[in-house]
C-alpha cells in the first residue's frame, strides 16, 4: 500500500507541471493569435492605419534614413517606413 501511494504521489508531481505547462502555452498562444488579428499588418500604409484604427493618440518625430515614424495608440505602436507599417507592438495596457 505504501509503495502505491509513492507511485500516486510521483506520478502526480511528474505529470501536473506538464499539463500546467501546455495549458498556459495553450493560452498564450491564443492571446497572441488574437492580438496579432487586431493589429496593422506589415505593408498596410499609413492612410489604411487611419481609416481602420482612426487617429494616433500621440505620433513621434520622424528620425532616421530611410525616415521611421511611430504612431502610439492605446493598444499598440505602429512604425512606419515612409508611409508603410513595418512592425506594430502591442503595449504593456493591451497585454492585461
Amino acid at each position: 500500500m505504501r509503495n502505491i501511494r509513492y507511485l500516486v504521489a510521483l506520478l502526480t508531481f511528474t505529470f501536473a507541471p506538464t499539463t500546467l505547462l501546455v495549458a498556459a502555452e495553450e493560452n498564450i498562444a491564443q492571446q497572441v493569435a488574437e492580438s496579432s488579428q487586431a493589429l496593422p499588418p506589415n505593408g498596410m500604409i499609413g492612410e489604411q492605419v487611419l481609416e481602420q484604427y482612426g487617429k494616433p493618440e500621440k505620433t513621434s518625430d520622424t528620425i532616421g534614413n530611410p525616415p521611421i515614424t511611430i504612431w502610439h495608440y492605446e493598444d499598440f505602436s505602429v512604425y512606419f517606413e515612409f508611409d508603410r507599417v513595418i512592425h506594430t507592438v502591442a503595449t504593456a495596457s493591451s497585454a492585461q
